[in-house]
């Protein structure tokens, strides 16, 4: 054997100095340079010439050294020196405290630092480099791969028991590899225990984020399905002819709102077959039961375009007026009576002011429904609405000023409603669209109908009514002025400026004949503006007769 030089290596900063003068000694194979190299060995082999049982000292048993420590290189001395292995104090092994092992402290192995090893320092073993042990590289010791330990392969690893090193007289054993390294991108060594943990780590993340994404969605149903809940209220469901699930709906709403007594009777009526909205509609309106709850659910369907609520109101102020009596025990008076009419025809007006209500709709009809004038403002929104029947509804001159935001109306029934006066002329000559117009019953004199007729801004008005009296007075105005052509006579009183004061006098013998109460003398400022407000009337007067559909006999 190749004489072996030896290697002392001293740490007298961890050793009691009462036992400083027993030193450590290790011994390893250091062949001078001097002497011929030893053989190539495979990476593979143990560097030291025996690795049997039989090099050991009779005696020991590598088994019963230590306590099994997994993980941790122990050490068996074969020529202990001033330390005695089987009669040490409270530091030594078999004796050791529950922070120590061979005579070191909690953090220290063979009287080394906490983070030296034989001597060496806190990277170094066996007084190599940082990154190489017994003279290998970084990357490996004993010249194998960096991922195995004395062995080429982590199965040989797991099989081998022992590694010895180019000392003779230590024995390093490996009882197991519980947590093999790896090494992590910054090249820090993470352990397989490590990975797993980040492993169960990262599942229980995932089925968290699974969880919340999870949530989230229900949750964005839950928004979608009240968005969806606050646009029909907002805007109104819409029907469907032909789905079968939009007609179920309307039906169930239907039980819901009027009962299933009101729905066991439609279907009475339909023989059988699947009805269509509109017909679901006309018959609730001429049934009366478009309340104001089933007036909501229709008003985006597009198909309605002609609206009677008289029905509706007869049986609501019927079932009104019974609860009445039944909860108060008498008959209500005529204002009683009243008020709680008008608060019936605000619920159902009140349907029309919601957005999207009715924008298709071009006739509606309350005759007869006692209406408030501020709840005629509920009808801006109907843009198409080209009729409206408010007849003996009560409504005055504060009514038709909301009416006149009504552009595309044709035609309105003002018929009986007596607060309406002179005053409304001014509002109404706004309604550019305007063909008919009816007006008898209400408190319109001649003034206001001639007002009117003359200043329109509607070009397409062809009939008018007018109330009793003024009617009776286009049928005597013969007896008021000169209703003939007559030669001479002048009727376009825009030329009664030109015509010197003879002619005027001339002009007003006409009418004279006619009336003698008219002044056909005085002043000629006088004449000529006496004749000039004839003629006006006369002109305005022969227009209101035409649009009455009159004629002078």
């Amino acid at each position: 054997m190749t004489p072996s030089r030896i290697i002392q290596i001293y740490n007298d900063e961890n050793i009691p100095s009462s036992r400083r003068s027993s030193r450590h000694l290790l011994s390893a194979d250091a062949t001078p340079q001097n002497k011929t190299p030893s053989r190539s060995r495979t990476p593979c082999r143990a560097r030291t010439p025996f690795s049997h049982k039989e090099n050991l000292t009779p005696g020991f048993n590598k088994e019963n050294i230590t306590p099994n420590v997994r993980g941790i290189l122990t050490e068996r001395i074969i020529k202990p020196d001033s330390a005695n292995m089987y009669r040490t104090n409270s530091t030594n092994m078999y004796r050791v405290d529950s922070t120590s092992m061979y005579g070191a402290d909690s953090t220290n192995i063979f009287g080394v630092g906490p983070t030296n090893l034989f001597g060496a320092d806190s990277t170094n073993i066996f007084g190599v480099d940082s990154t190489s042990m017994f003279g290998t590289d970084s990357a490996s010791i004993y010249g194998m791969d960096p991922t195995n330990i004395y062995r080429d392969s982590s199965n040989a690893l797991k099989e081998s028991k022992m590694v010895t090193s180019d000392c003779p007289q230590i024995d390093y054993f490996i009882d197991d590899v519980p947590n093999k390294k790896y090494k992590s991108a910054s090249g820090n060594g993470i352990g397989m225990d490590i990975l797993k943990q980040r492993i169960m780590d990262l599942e229980r993340e995932l089925a968290n984020q699974v969880e919340r994404s999870e949530k989230i969605l229900r949750d964005l149903d839950s928004t979608r399905y009240a968005a969806l809940k606050y646009k029909n209220d907002l805007y109104g469901p819409v029907f469907i002819d032909g789905d079968q699930k939009s007609i179920n709906k309307l039906l169930s709403r239907i039980s819901k709102n009027c009962g299933p007594d009101v729905l066991k009777e439609f279907k009475g009526t339909c023989d059988g077959s699947q009805p269509t909205v509109s017909q679901i509609f006309e018959w609730l309106e001429d049934s009366g039961y478009l309340i104001p709850a089933i007036l909501r659910d229709f008003r985006a369907t597009e198909t309605v375009v002609w609206l009677d609520l008289t029905y509706t109101f007869e049986a609501m102020k019927k079932e009104v007026s019974n609860k009445f009596i039944t909860e108060n025990r008498f008959k209500p008076t005529e204002k009683q009576l009243l008020n709680r009419h008008m608060l019936i025809s605000g619920q159902l007006l009140a349907v029309f002011a919601l957005p999207n209500s009715f924008h298709q709709l071009t006739s509606l009809k309350l005759s007869s429904i006692p209406i408030r004038n501020a709840d005629i403002v509920n009808l801006r929104g109907l843009k198409m609405l080209s009729e409206l029947f408010v007849d003996d509804t009560g409504i005055g001159n504060e009514a038709v000023a909301y009416i006149v935001a009504l552009k595309t109306l044709r035609r309105i029934d003002f018929t009986g409603n007596k607060e309406i006066d002179d005053d409304a002329a001014c509002n109404l000559i706004f309604l550019e669209n305007m063909e008919t117009i009816f007006l008898d019953g209400t408190s319109m004199t001649m003034d206001g109908i001639r007002k009117y007729a003359s200043t329109t801004k509607s070009s397409k008005l062809s009939q008018i009514t007018i109330p009793r009296e003024c009617r009776n007075y286009l049928n005597r105005r013969k007896e008021i002025y000169c209703i003939e052509r007559k030669y001479g006579m002048i009727e376009d009183p825009s030329r009664v400026h030109l015509l010197p004061p003879s002619h005027i006098r001339a002009q007003l013998k006409f009418h004279y004949e006619i009336n003698d109460k008219i002044i056909i003398t005085g002043p000629i400022e006088e004449l000529a503006k006496t004749l000039k407000s004839i003629l006006i009337r006369r002109r305005d007067d022969a227009k209101v007769m035409h649009l009455a559909g009159g004629r002078d006999k």
